[in-house]
Formats: C-alpha cells, structure tokens, sequence
C-alpha cells in the first residue's frame, strides 16, 4: 500500500475462491458500516457456452471523511486551499462562473504562481498582504455548521 499524505487507513480485501453460477454476493454492513460487501454475479456456463473462467484483478478504493480529494488527486469545494508559494498576494481574479484565480509574487525573484481556487470556499487573503506557502488561502468548510 502506499501511503499517502493525509489519513489512511489499511484495508482489508477477502474474495470468495470460487462463486456457484448464478449466485449473487450482496451489500452487507458491518460495524457502523466499516465492513462492505460488493454484489458480484457469476456467469452460469450452463445457459451460455461462449462463458469462461479465468483470473481478474480486483481493485480497491476508499473514502475517508467526507470527500477532499479527488481520485485523481485535485480537491473537492470541501477542503481548505493553501498558498503554493510564500509571496505577495499581488492580484485576486474573481472568475465569472465563481471562484478565484489568486496570483502570488515572490519578492525575492519576482516568479509568479496562480493558485485557483473554485467556486464555494470563502477566501481569506486580500491584495497586497504577504502570505507564507501552505498558509490558508480559504475558510476551512468543515468547521461550525451543524450540532
């Protein structure tokens, strides 16, 4: 397993060695729904003769919380964005469809990153404040709310 930057939890796979035909395997919820049991309908050879058997891999994935990242990796609304460089924030972009194109000057060579931020989030920085990398470019969505 490789292990990622944020939370991760090992997990646990079994996989029947042989399924009778016609047989469905169905949702089964374990404690609080940390156990799931995937359906998987097996072919019946008998009904049709162009079926064969052979191996197939079997990925798995998962979820934790409630969704920041994407599985290819970029961050949902529901996350907090943080600075990619240390700078000046010298230019905030509010785009026409929501959200923010925040530029970044380094004052030490002049390079300038854009962060984009999408529609959602609340944005904390203002032009012309000096902001440090992975300081929080937004209000984090997952704090107060309900409870």
């Amino acid at each position: 397993m490789r292990q990622l930057p944020f939370s991760y939890k090992p997990v646990d796979i079994e996989v029947p060695q042989a399924v009778l035909p016609d047989t469905a395997l169905f949702l089964v919820p374990g404690k609080k729904y940390s156990e799931i049991t995937f359906p998987i309908l097996s072919p019946d050879p008998a009904t049709k003769k162009d079926i064969h058997f052979l191996k197939y891999p079997i990925y798995v994935g998962g979820n934790r919380g409630r969704g920041q990242i994407y599985p290819d990796g970029s961050k949902s609304k529901n996350t907090i964005y943080n600075a990619t460089a240390s700078g000046i924030v010298s230019k905030i972009l509010r785009k026409e469809k929501g959200g923010y194109e925040i530029t970044i000057a380094d004052a030490s060579d002049g390079r300038q990153v854009v962060d984009i931020i999408p529609p959602g989030p609340e944005l904390l920085v203002s032009e012309g404040e000096s902001i440090k990398l992975d300081q929080p470019l937004t209000s984090n969505p997952n704090v107060g709310g309900f409870g």
